[in-house]
């Protein structure tokens, strides 16, 4: 029997523990899309308990109210769950979550990061605990709890082989870490610690990062912010990019407004700056002159760049050659037909000189032009009439 999840309906039935309220939001329907080559039915000691189910936006308040709004604000598109069994009776609660793009999902997977986890070398980032795992790739962030935090080798062993399942069979393009990431320097970072935030809803999970009425202006879609930890504290560093100088110069001038508004010994605690397109700021900043030379490392570089995958920068290597041969064979064409066309030229120019002066040679060599040329003999030839005249007298 195969499970499948539809393409434009509603979906179906959600599992257990989904809050009753919702059930009239769902809809049992004839599945299209198999998820089956997603969600293998016996991952380590786990299997798998139908069915696989789906849920749209529309369905975020109803299916967990507290992380709706992030949700939306990270922009997902959908989540399957599917429910795994281990032999002793304990549940592993499997979530898939597809976003827009690699960068929405990395944000979502960098903000449920645990602390004390580690990575479990899966995908293009991963974190593992005792009882639950992790997975980010592509527009893709899976992740898998079970009920227990106790350490359980089974356990373990099965929550990697559920992630290790998925990662292989998700069909994702090219993608990287959002390039504003990279604009944390590495200097002092603390491993593990850093977090992609597209919202204020996400900027709020932090604590001393208070943004009453957004002066960061991170509401729009015109922002993005990396956190990072340093030092041992530790001290918060957030670098946010903006699409355009007037956005910074914007949310610069509101962020500069509300430090105002803070207490002095706040205010001692906080550094800002403005670097071209990035705004920085640190906060619970214990040592400021260390701190100030982890700013001072921060650059703001231009970078423009596709997150969906299939709008690929032109190379040189796929089709670029090709045209820049055909248009110098053309150009090699053109400069051949010219000689050619002179050289034509040249030899029956010369040809019809020659035949006309041949002609010429075979002719008498007396003409009178066409009559256009008349010698005076009248007078030689014809009589003159004063012929008879006596010439003495």
């Amino acid at each position: 029997m195969r499970w499948y999840v539809p393409s434009l309906l509603a979906c179906v039935t959600l599992l257990g523990g989904i809050p009753p309220n919702c059930a009239a939001q769902v809809i049992e329907v004839q599945p299209e899309k198999p998820v089956g080559h997603i969600f293998s039915r016996v991952a380590g000691e786990a299997r798998l308990q139908p069915p696989v189910s789906a849920i749209r936006p529309s369905m975020f308040e109803s299916y967990d109210p507290e992380r709706a709004g992030m949700l939306k604000e990270y922009d997902v598109r959908e989540i399957l769950l599917a429910d795994y069994r281990l032999p002793g009776g304990e549940a592993i609660r499997a979530e898939l979550l597809q976003a827009a793009n690699f960068a929405s999902s990395y944000g979502l997977y960098s903000l449920d990061r645990p602390e004390a986890a580690v990575s479990a070398g899966l995908g293009g980032a991963s974190y593992e605990t005792p009882h639950s795992i992790g997975l980010w790739q592509g527009e893709y962030y899976f992740r898998a709890t079970c009920e227990s935090g106790v350490a359980d080798p089974h356990r373990s062993r099965s929550l990697r082989a559920i992630a290790a399942t998925i990662s292989r069979r998700l069909a994702v393009g090219p993608y990287e870490l959002p390039p504003v990431i990279r604009a944390l320097p590495e200097s002092g970072l603390v491993g593990g610690s850093q977090r992609f935030v597209v919202g204020p809803l996400g900027l709020a999970r932090f604590k001393g990062f208070d943004n009453p009425g957004d002066p960061w202006r991170l509401a729009g879609e015109g922002s993005e912010a990396a956190i990072g930890e340093y030092g041992e504290g530790p001290s918060h560093l957030m670098v946010a990019e903006y699409h355009t100088p007037q956005l910074a110069s914007d949310a610069y001038a509101r962020v500069s407004e509300h430090l105002k508004t803070l207490p002095e010994s706040e205010r001692n605690r906080r550094m800002f700056e403005r670097e071209g397109n990035y705004l920085i700021g640190a906060f619970n900043v214990e040592d400021r002159a260390a701190m100030q030379g982890i700013i001072d490392q921060i650059r703001y570089r231009k970078i423009v760049q596709w997150l969906k995958p299939e709008l690929p920068a032109p190379r040189l290597d796929d089709g670029s050659a090709s045209a820049i041969r055909y248009y110098l064979t053309a150009f090699l064409f053109m400069g051949l037909a010219l000689l050619v066309t002179i050289g034509a030229g040249i030899l029956v120019g010369a040809t019809l000189f020659l035949y006309r002066r041949r002609r010429l040679g075979a002719m008498p060599g007396f003409t009178d032009a066409g009559g256009m040329l008349r010698l005076n003999l009248d007078s030689l030839v014809l009589p003159s009439p004063e012929r008879h005249k006596r010439l003495l007298g």
